[in-house]
C-alpha cells in the first residue's frame, strides 16, 4: 500500500476524541490534502481543529499544519502555513517518506 493510516477513536456522549498516524511510503494518485474516514459525523458547527504532532518528511518549507474536522462531515482538511504567509491554505507537501500524526477531540453530530 502506498499510504498506511492507522486511526484509534473514544466516544463519550457527542464528544469523540480521534488520533491518527500517516505514513506515506509511495505518492499514489488520491486526495493530498483530506484524510477521510473520521468514525463519525461531525456536528454542524465552526470549525473544529484537531493538533498535529510529528511530522517529518514534508515536500514543502510549512512552519506549521493543522488539520480541521469538515462540518457535517467525516474527513479532515490539512492546512499549512509557509514563513512569511498570512494565512493557512491546503497542504500538498506530502512525499515518500512523510509521516504526520494528528490528534484531538470533536463534536459528533449525534
Amino acid at each position: 500500500f502506498p499510504v498506511t493510516i492507522c486511526g484509534r477513536y473514544t466516544k463519550i456522549g457527542r464528544m469523540v476524541y480521534v488520533s491518527c498516524f500517516i505514513d506515506v511510503n509511495a505518492i499514489g494518485t488520491g486526495a493530498t490534502t483530506t484524510v477521510s474516514g473520521l468514525p463519525f459525523t461531525t456536528a454542524n458547527t465552526s470549525a473544529q481543529i484537531l493538533t498535529v504532532g510529528k511530522t517529518s518528511g514534508l515536500l514543502n518549507s510549512a512552519v506549521s499544519i493543522s488539520a480541521v474536522c469538515a462540518i457535517n462531515g467525516t474527513t479532515v482538511q490539512l492546512y499549512a502555513r509557509s514563513a512569511g504567509a498570512t494565512s493557512d491554505s491546503p497542504f500538498s507537501g506530502f512525499t515518500s517518506g512523510t509521516e504526520v500524526n494528528f490528534s484531538g477531540w470533536y463534536q459528533a453530530s449525534s
